[in-house]
């Protein structure tokens, strides 16, 4: 493979993740980010699959496109709804608004999704069988590994880990934390219902369904694997969506008690840190 290509490609491909980074800053979810981009990474990011020359020419054409279609669709909507965030924190926010937040940025995940996943399926097409079975393989291997990273974690270590993440989010949007805005943390977090085992499963009967669809070669293909790989969420039950959703309630309530906690100077910490993001946009889109 072309050095100057791969390095190329891959410095582009970084502009969608540090998107991606600014859609999870919006979303006030300090789990969103590992969450959600199961659908980027298996292609590129960890070397699940390892592309020939030609393939790798077809992948930059299919960013170049995306990137262009990103800064001139999406960057603006990201700054425009950052200005919206900028202006609400003159106020208290209310659950409303970090629900809303969590809205925006669920469908502008989606929106990237529905974008990349029908132009990278004609280059999958391509792969041959030593690369299909090192994509498999390696998916497979990155779902055990997050098995054992989840089962092996006791309530306690998945408490303390959480609270960890909850500080250092929080202290992103506001700087220094108060003692109070501490005691918040460590009073609720437990109480944020735990969900591994809903996240592990529904990812395993999402991956069958792909490597399912993937296997039969009809003429819908195409259609038949990205209907699979971007409905994954047909595969949480009623039960699991009302504790998801108990889950993402106990979590807004908290970053909520702990945001609406804050002082002036984070108050004007959070909009400086929204306007470094907004500037970042802004020199993206040149």
């Amino acid at each position: 493979m072309n050095r100057s290509l791969f390095t190329l490609t891959f410095a582009k491909l970084k502009l969608f993740f540090i998107a991606c980074v600014c859609l999870s800053v919006m979303a006030c979810s300090p789990s969103f980010i590992y969450k959600n981009l199961d659908w980027m990474i298996p292609w590129y990011a960890e070397g699940y699959v390892v592309l020939n020359e030609e393939q790798q020419e077809h992948f930059t054409l299919i960013i170049d496109e995306a990137l262009a279609w990103h800064k001139e669709q999406e960057l603006p909507r990201y700054q425009q709804y950052l200005q919206d965030i900028h202006v609400k924190l003159d106020r208290p926010l209310n659950e409303d608004d970090i629900s809303g937040i969590q809205t925006f940025t669920s469908s502008s995940f989606q929106t990237l999704q529905q974008r990349i996943i029908p132009a990278l399926l004609p280059l999958f097409k391509t792969l041959d069988a030593d690369q299909q079975q090192a994509f498999w393989a390696k998916l497979n291997k990155k779902h055990a590994e997050y098995e054992k990273e989840f089962i092996s974690t006791s309530n306690e270590d998945h408490i303390n880990d959480m609270n960890e993440k909850y500080t250092e989010f929080a202290e992103k949007l506001l700087g220094f934390l108060t003692e109070e805005q501490k005691l918040i943390i460590d009073n609720r977090v437990g109480n944020v219902m735990r969900t591994d085992d809903i996240w592990l499963n529904t990812r395993r009967a999402w991956l069958n369904d792909v490597k399912v669809q993937y296997e039969k070669k009809t003429n819908d293909w195409q259609t038949r694997v990205q209907a699979a790989w971007l409905n994954r969420g047909q595969h949480y039950s009623t039960v699991d969506k009302l504790k998801i959703d108990e889950r993402d309630q106990q979590a807004r309530q908290l970053l909520l008690a702990v945001i609406n906690s804050r002082t002036d100077k984070q108050t004007e910490h959070f909009k400086k840190f929204i306007q470094s993001w907004q500037g970042k946009l802004t020199r993206w889109q040149e």
